[in-house]
């Protein structure tokens, strides 16, 4: 726009995410919550703090910290710890194709009175499921998901070293992704906090 008036639009272009993840983190509230997440780092220990009604439905509402990826990826972290605002409130390493609360997605999840599960969203606006669930497991506790194509496989692990698949699935995302943690206390309008180190990824 100058003296002259406004010119018309110009062509788009098209643009790819990085592959490799760089070391700032990206953090936002994905969805209607009621209260604000808050986000910090001392040294390699990652405190998260997430409300949110949940991540399941048609529609998620949580604290997403993360990084984009493009490709075949994997997110591993270690939940050190997590308060117990709800039985299923979750901390846990997504997969994640937008930042829309009805996006596809699929997280691998520690909860403070149901152990572990692997939780997907097949579809934009559709309604999640969940594929596994191992009960008896409590933070700290190990946890990773793996993207292969559109194959998505997760693992637990006591202690880094000694891991166990607890499930897999299929579910179409675009080569872009966003990689990262997350936190919903499942309880809108408190703050769950949890706290994770050891966070590592492959692209």
């Amino acid at each position: 726009v100058d003296a002259a008036g406004e010119s018309v639009n110009s062509s788009e272009t098209s643009a790819s995410l990085a592959g490799v993840p760089s070391s700032t983190w990206l953090t936002e509230d994905v969805g209607a919550v009621g209260a604000t997440g808050t986000f910090g780092m001392s040294g390699s220990v990652f405190t998260i703090q997430g409300s949110g009604a949940d991540i399941w439905n048609s529609a998620d509402a949580f604290r997403y910290v993360f990084q984009a990826l493009t490709g075949d990826c994997s997110i591993t972290a270690r939940v050190l710890n997590m308060q117990n605002t709800a039985g299923w409130a979750k901390a846990g390493v997504m997969i994640r194709e937008a930042l829309d609360p009805s996006s596809q997605y699929v997280i691998n999840f520690i909860s403070p009175a149901n152990g572990t599960a692997l939780q997907e969203r097949n579809g934009t606006d559709a309604s999640a499921s969940g594929v596994s669930n191992n009960t008896g497991l409590a933070a700290p506790y190990w946890l990773r998901v793996v993207r292969s194509g559109n194959t998505f496989t997760s693992f637990v692990s006591p202690d880094g070293i000694n891991w166990t698949q607890t499930g897999t699935t299929t579910v179409a995302m675009n080569a872009s992704v966003y990689v990262g943690l997350t936190v919903c206390s499942v309880n809108n309008g408190a703050l769950c906090q949890a706290q994770f180190d050891n966070v590592t990824f492959s692209s």
